[in-house]
C-alpha cells in the first residue's frame, strides 16, 4: 500500500462517536423537514426487488464509558454542533431537521426513524454491533429495538470488530477498548448474536441470517472462524449464516476468507477525484483531502462486476470534519441530485448482476451525523435525500419534477444564445414527455387490471363451508396459529380489506403430531362471520421456513415447527361484506383440529 493510500485509509477509519444527548433542537427548523413526519412521503414505497439497507449508528445516547472518556452526557451530537466551515461552500455544521437532536433511549425516536425509512423505501437497518471479547457497549438501542414489537422493520448487524480508540480510527493508538481475536473469542461472539438471528425481522439471504463483518482482515484464521460460525448456527437450528465481508482496509474478495459475499463500504476505496489543490481558501495547516462527489459517483458506476457476489454501496455525502477537523476527508459538492444519479446507477447494476434476495445495496449511512453521511432530514436539504432514494428505487421520476429539474439546469447555462437554443429544444421534449406520460398511465391501469385477474386465478379462494364439512365431527382444538402480515403490513386491529382485491396473508400454524408439509396434510385459513356465524375456508398451499417458532413451542417437535410458516394469496370475492374472525385448521389421515383467534378483519364491497 502506498503512502497516499495509507493516508486515505487513516481518514476513512471510523469508530462509533459520542455526542451530546440532551441538546435541544434549534428553533428555526426547516419547515420542509418538519413536514416529513407530519405528512409522510408523497408516493408509495419502492418495489421489493431491491433491498436498500442503511448502516445505523446506535450511539446517540449517553453511556458510562463515554462519560468517563469524554465527560458526562457525551454523545456525537457534541461533535456535530461544534463543526464549522473550512472553506467557502463547505456545508457545516450539519444540523438535524425533522427528528431533532434525539436520544436513542426513547422508543418514540426509533419508531419515527422506522416510519421515515419505510415511507421512503429503505428496506432495513444494519446496526453496528460493538462486542469486545464478551463486553458489549452501545447495546441499548438494538436491545430495545428487538424488544419493541410495535416496530415491524427488518434489521441485521455489522460487527465492528476492531479497537475502539480515542482517534475514532480503530487503530492501536490511544485505545479505549481492545478487540483481541481468537477462534474461541469468535465462537463466543456468534453464540452471543444467534438469538438476534432468530428474530423474524432479521434480514436473511438464501434463508440464512446476514452477518456483515467490518474487519475480516483482523481475524486470526478467517476460514476456520467462518466454518465454526456456520456450525454454531446449524447447531442452534438455523440453516446456516450468510457471511458478508465489508470491503475495508484493502480486503475485497470474500472467498479466501471463507465468506459468501462482500459489500462495498464507501468511502473506503472510493476516495478518488481529489480536488484539494483547487480549494484556494483552505485553512492553514489543513492536512486532509477534499474529493469531488460527482467524480466518485461516476468512477463507482464504471466498475466491472467481480467474480464473486458483491453488494454495491454508496453514501449520500461524507464529511468527517466534525471529528477530524483539519485532518478530515471531505467529499465536496455532494447533493441529493448527484446522490440520486449514483443510486440509480447502482440499482441498474444490481438488477443486471444479482438475482433473488441478493439484490442488496448498502447505503452509508442512515445517521452518521459526525461523518456527514445521513439520510435523515437536515436543516439544509430537509427530506430531499429520502425523496431521491424513493425516486431511484421506484425507477421513475415524476415527469413534472423532471421538467422542473431540467429548467433549473438550463438556467445555469452562462451563454445566453446556447441557453435559449437548449430551452427551445427542452420545451418541445417536455410536450412529448407529457403526452407520453398520459399514454403510460393508460397502459399502467390496463396492466394493473390484468394483474388483478392473474392474482385472482392464482389465489386460494374462500368458500362457505361448515367446520363439520371441512374437518368431520371429531375435530379437536390443539392447533396454534399466528397471523403476522396482510399485504406486507403488520396485521393491525380490524384491518379493512376490499373484497375485489386478492390479499397476501403471512403467518404460521402448527399442530402436534401433524407434519405441516406432508403430502396428506391440508391446512386452512378460516373466516367466521361475527353477525351470522357463517364459516368460510381457504386452503394454504405454500410453506415457509420458521426457525423462530420452535423457541416458544418446546412442547412441539421441531420437525413440525420448521415448515409451519405460510405466505399465500387469498381471494375474498365469494365472501360477503362484514366483520370476520380469523381462524385456522389442519388435518391429515389421522387427526383434525381448528382454532379461532381474536384477530378480526372487515370486508368492504
Amino acid at each position: 500500500m502506498t503512502e497516499a493510500q495509507e493516508a486515505i485509509w487513516a481518514r476513512t477509519r471510523r469508530r462509533p462517536g459520542t455526542g451530546l444527548g440532551a441538546v435541544r433542537p434549534p428553533a428555526a427548523v426547516n419547515a420542509r423537514a418538519e413536514g416529513v413526519l407530519r405528512n409522510g412521503a408523497a408516493s408509495q414505497t419502492a418495489p421489493a426487488d431491491i433491498r436498500l439497507i442503511a448502516f445505523y449508528l446506535p450511539q446517540f445516547h449517553p453511556i458510562a464509558e463515554n462519560d468517563r472518556w469524554w465527560g458526562p452526557g457525551f454523545t456525537d451530537w457534541r461533535n456535530v454542533v461544534r463543526a464549522t466551515p473550512l472553506f467557502e461552500g463547505h456545508y457545516q455544521p450539519r444540523l438535524p431537521g425533522a427528528l431533532g437532536f434525539y436520544d436513542l433511549r426513547m422508543d418514540e425516536v426509533r419508531r419515527q426513524q422506522v416510519k421515515l425509512a419505510k415511507e421512503y423505501g429503505v428496506y432495513g437497518f444494519c446496526y453496528y454491533f460493538y462486542w469486545f471479547n464478551g463486553r458489549r457497549v452501545l447495546e441499548r438501542p438494538l436491545e430495545q429495538y428487538v424488544a419493541d414489537r410495535e416496530i415491524d422493520f427488518p434489521f441485521c448487524i455489522c460487527w465492528a470488530n476492531e479497537n475502539w480508540s480515542r482517534r475514532w480510527d480503530g487503530g492501536n493508538h490511544e485505545v479505549l477498548l481492545v478487540q483481541e481475536h481468537s477462534l474461541a473469542s469468535d465462537i463466543a461472539f456468534i453464540r452471543t448474536v444467534i438469538p438476534l438471528f432468530k428474530d423474524p425481522r432479521y434480514i436473511r439471504v438464501d434463508g440464512m441470517p446476514l452477518l456483515v463483518l467490518y474487519r475480516a482482515d483482523l481475524l486470526k484464521d478467517p476460514a476456520a472462524t467462518a466454518a465454526e460460525w456456520r456450525r454454531e448456527c446449524e447447531r442452534a437450528g438455523l440453516p446456516g449464516v450468510h457471511l458478508c465481508l465489508a470491503q475495508t482496509f484493502g480486503t475485497t474478495d470474500p472467498r479466501p476468507f471463507g465468506f459468501d459475499s462482500a459489500c462495498e463500504f464507501p468511502p473506503h476505496a472510493h476516495a478518488v477525484g481529489q480536488i484539494t489543490d483547487q480549494i484556494s481558501d483552505l485553512p492553514e495547516g489543513f492536512d486532509g483531502w477534499v474529493c469531488d462527489y460527482e467524480m466518485v459517483a461516476r468512477h463507482s458506476l464504471t466498475a466491472p462486476p467481480p467474480h464473486y457476489t458483491l453488494y454495491r454501496g454508496l453514501f449520500p455525502s461524507w464529511d468527517n470534519s466534525a471529528r477530524k477537523r483539519k485532518q478530515a476527508l471531505i467529499f465536496h459538492r455532494a447533493d441529493p441530485k448527484r446522490y440520486e444519479y449514483w443510486l440509480r446507477g447502482l440499482i441498474q447494476y444490481t438488477r443486471q448482476n444479482l438475482g433473488g434476495d441478493r439484490r442488496i445495496i448498502f447505503v452509508n449511512a442512515w445517521n452518521e451525523w459526525a461523518e456527514g453521511a445521513h439520510l435523515e432530514p437536515d436543516l439544509k436539504h430537509g427530506s430531499a435525500y429520502l425523496e431521491a432514494t424513493q425516486r431511484a428505487l421506484g425507477g421513475q421520476t415524476d415527469a413534472e419534477q423532471l421538467i422542473a429539474l431540467l429548467g433549473r439546469e438550463i438556467e445555469s447555462i452562462g451563454d445566453p444564445a446556447l441557453r435559449e437554443r437548449i430551452d427551445a429544444y427542452a420545451r418541445e421534449i417536455c410536450g412529448h414527455v407529457r403526452q407520453l406520460t398520459k399514454t403510460v398511465e393508460y397502459f399502467t391501469a390496463e396492466k394493473e387490471m390484468v394483474e388483478r385477474f392473474r392474482q385472482e386465478r392464482a389465489a386460494s379462494a374462500f368458500h362457505r363451508q361448515t367446520i363439520q364439512e371441512l374437518l368431520g365431527h371429531d375435530a379437536g382444538n390443539d392447533v396454534e396459529c399466528w397471523f403476522e402480515r396482510i399485504n406486507g403490513r403488520s396485521l393491525a386491529a380490524d384491518p379493512m380489506l376490499d373484497q375485489r382485491i386478492t390479499v397476501h396473508l403471512e403467518g404460521w400454524l402448527l399442530c402436534p403430531g401433524v407434519v405441516p408439509d406432508a403430502e396428506n396434510t391440508a391446512r386452512f385459513i378460516l373466516l367466521q362471520d361475527i353477525e351470522h356465524g357463517d364459516t368460510y375456508a381457504a386452503q394454504v398451499f405454500q410453506y415457509w421456513l420458521r426457525q423462530d417458532v420452535v423457541e416458544a413451542r418446546p412442547h412441539v417437535d421441531s420437525l413440525y415447527t420448521l415448515k409451519s410458516g405460510f405466505g399465500s394469496l387469498f381471494s375474498l370475492s365469494k365472501v360477503p361484506a362484514g366483520t370476520y374472525r380469523l381462524g385456522c385448521a389442519i388435518k391429515d389421515n389421522h387427526k383434525a383440529a381448528y382454532q379461532w383467534t381474536e384477530r378480526r378483519v372487515r370486508l368492504t364491497p
